[in-house]
């Protein structure tokens, strides 16, 4: 299982001890104490002051398909039928739920702030979704405001030639994360996975090219953000 830590660390401590050596991290409770972690209910969502036909991008299957494009929802629409339905909003955190979240501390840095982080996206859904294997392109935050997450991890430093990442253009495996064929993928077999349970209120630090897949459990929100490393980072702006 993974390491965890119970306070959200400095953002230079973070960065020399988690960051800097590629090491992954569980913070317990991290956000318990952002707005959203208890404002995010469906009846929050319901009574917001929002034009009555705002729009949210979701996917049509909780089982990750690469490839294939969005739709657009009607936010309410979404809230009152997520539970019982294959929808699974995904995309950048909607600009009238913003006001309810807050930037975590490790991440409090001018840097980081003014060169590196790219966007916030929000995972919203009834449950049991799946993504492919995969990387991501960047370091990454995910933080858990309903519901749990579990997410296995492999280090790429390790094991790269033996994760079978083959569809290269988008950094991601075609094994079929629910029935892996291991006469086709012997190498599976031996690969050190890293376990992950994250419930909500906690977050996860995953560094940059680290293979993982990810899996979501009852009515779930996660934000994550996405952030850029840079030769150049100076310590001295936290």
């Amino acid at each position: 299982d993974i390491d965890e830590i119970t306070e959200v660390p400095d953002p230079v401590t973070f960065y020399k001890e988690y960051v800097h050596p590629d090491k992954p991290i569980k913070m317990k409770k991290a956000v318990v104490d952002h707005p959203a972690f208890t404002k995010w209910t469906d009846k929050y969502f319901l009574k917001l002051d929002i034009p009555p036909n705002t729009q949210v991008e979701v996917e049509y299957h909780k089982k990750e398909i690469r490839g294939i494009p969005t739709k657009a929802v009607n936010f309410k629409v979404f809230v009152t039928t997520h539970r019982k339905s294959q929808l699974y909003m995904i995309g950048s955190v909607p600009n009238f739920l913003r006001k309810d979240l807050r930037l975590q501390h490790c991440l409090q840095c001018g840097d980081m702030v003014n060169k590196m982080i790219d966007t916030a996206i929000m995972w919203f859904s009834g449950g049991g979704t799946s993504s492919v294997v995969h990387v991501d392109s960047y370091h990454n935050l995910n933080c858990v405001y309903r519901g749990s997450k579990h997410f296995v991890l492999v280090n790429p430093h390790k094991y790269q030639h033996l994760s079978h990442i083959d569809r290269l253009e988008g950094g991601y495996s075609s094994v079929d994360v629910d029935s892996v064929d291991m006469r086709k993928y012997p190498g599976l077999a031996k690969v050190e996975y890293i376990h992950a349970h994250i419930d909500a209120g906690d977050c996860l630090y995953i560094p940059y090219g680290w293979i993982h897949q990810v899996r979501s459990f009852n009515s779930n929100i996660a934000t994550n953000i996405w952030w850029q490393g840079i030769a150049d980072f100076d310590l001295d702006t936290c």
